[in-house]
């Protein structure tokens, strides 16, 4: 079991796809927002003077908006390692595994 998840693990890391459809779509909604958030702060600091409150919604939507890339960015830097890692894959599934019971 250990070894057949291994064997897939390097297998998989061969390609360079980094994101399922599913996943590609998640990331270009994520950055459309964050395009939209860091709009609309730029606009909210342009039309208002430096009100704590309008500072405070403007730099809001940007954490809103970076917040949105975290699991898109995650996606694709686990998915780099992976690809990075390849060679160590396949040498660990080469490797001979013996369970003893005791």
């Amino acid at each position: 079991m250990v070894r057949n998840d291994l064997e897939a693990t390097a297998a998989d890391s061969r390609t360079m796809r980094f994101f399922t459809r599913s996943e590609r779509r998640e990331a270009t909604i994520a950055f459309l927002f964050l395009v939209v958030c860091l709009m609309l702060s730029a606009a909210i600091d342009q039309a208002t003077e430096n009100d704590a409150l309008f500072v405070a919604v403007s730099q809001g939507l940007v954490v809103l908006g970076w917040v949105a890339m975290w699991q898109p960015a995650q996606v694709f830097f686990s998915g780099a390692t992976r690809r990075l890692s390849h060679k160590r894959y396949a040498e660990l599934a080469a490797v001979p595994i013996e369970v003893v019971w005791r």
